[in-house]
Formats: C-alpha cells, sequence, structure tokens
C-alpha cells in the first residue's frame, strides 16, 4: 500500500467514526415535497416546450377497442371536415328546350311531361296550357344529349309525342319519344 492510500484509509475510518456518532432523526413528513417546492421551476418558452413533447419517447398500446374508436374518430374527421373548393367550376352546360303537346280537346284537364330527365316523375313536369295555339307546353333546361320522354294526360293516359322525330320502345314494351338536345343550339 501506498502512503496516498494508507492516508484516504484513515480518513474514511474518522468518517465512520463520526458517522457512528451522530443521531439518527426520521425524516420529516413531506420532506421531499418541500425540496422539491423549493426548486425553482424553469419558464421555458412554448417552442422549447413542444420541442421536448415532440422528442419525449412515449408507448403505444393498441386495444381492439382503441382501434375501433380511433378508426370511428378517422370516419368522422373525414365526412365532418368541409371539403376544400379546388376552385373548379362545374359548367352548367344546360340548353332551354320546350315540350308542346297540341290537343283541342275539352276533356283534357292536365298533362304532364314524364321523362329521363326528371327521373319519370309524374308531378314534377306539369304543363300550362296556351289557348292561343291550342298547345300545352311545358319548358325547361336540359343537359346535351338525348332524353326520353312521354306525356302524361289527365293523370292516366301515357301518351308519346305524336311530333317526335324519334321514338324507342323500352324494356316494358311501351314506346316513348327521345328529344335531342344539343349544345350549340336553341331546342325552343
Amino acid at each position: 500500500m501506498t502512503d496516498n492510500n494508507e492516508k484516504l484509509n484513515a480518513e474514511d475510518l474518522k468518517l465512520a467514526a463520526e458517522l457512528k456518532k451522530m443521531e439518527v432523526r426520521k425524516v420529516p413528513h413531506a420532506f421531499s415535497r418541500s425540496v422539491m417546492d423549493s426548486v425553482h421551476k424553469a419558464n421555458k418558452p412554448l417552442w422549447k416546450v413542444i420541442i421536448c413533447w415532440l422528442n419525449a419517447p412515449f408507448n403505444l398500446r393498441l386495444t381492439p377497442l382503441r382501434m375501433a374508436l380511433g378508426t370511428a374518430l378517422l370516419v368522422l374527421v373525414f365526412f365532418l371536415v368541409p371539403k376544400t373548393d379546388t376552385g373548379h367550376m362545374v359548367e352548367d352546360h344546360s340548353v332551354p328546350v320546350r315540350f308542346e303537346f297540341a290537343s283541342h280537346s275539352g276533356s283534357i284537364k292536365h298533362v304532364s311531361v314524364m321523362g329521363s330527365f326528371n327521373g319519370w316523375s309524374t308531378e314534377s313536369s306539369s304543363m300550362r296550357y296556351d289557348k292561343e295555339r291550342g298547345f300545352w307546353v311545358y319548358e325547361t333546361s336540359l343537359p346535351p344529349g338525348d332524353h326520353e320522354y312521354v306525356f302524361l294526360v289527365n293523370g292516366v293516359e301515357v301518351v308519346p309525342d305524336p311530333q317526335a322525330d324519334f321514338s324507342r320502345k323500352d324494356d316494358f314494351g311501351s314506346v316513348n319519344s327521345i328529344k335531342f338536345v344539343r349544345s350549340s343550339e336553341y331546342e325552343i
């Protein structure tokens, strides 16, 4: 052993002897809390807090219930977040179109147009009667293309347009008139 080691060993023995002489005290109640309260908390800027939070490791445990809740939340967000306008305007290329049904019969009280353009609705396209010309008239706008239609007279009688240039048999054995709508010219 060197002299230096003997000197350190002697000091350790003295320190141990002094510690044995000391009175044993209990740790006061809430000692650790009072120590921690006395420590000055550093006020970090928000960006440091965020960076610390982003760099901190975390554990992610998935359970079937959590996965179901997460999936439901994603679906909810997908449907509830309003769609942003892309600036793409959908242009309406509809063209004014007129349907005419000639009739001078006083027994006709109501005429409507049913067609592929209105889902074959019996009520959405009622025609007005033009007394001067003796025509039932319905005006609307339709997109270019061919549209099948028939007239519904007095709510019961289905009549294809006698003035139509074209007609087509449908899958039920009835004949539907066809109106061709072009984008560049008006049909009226």
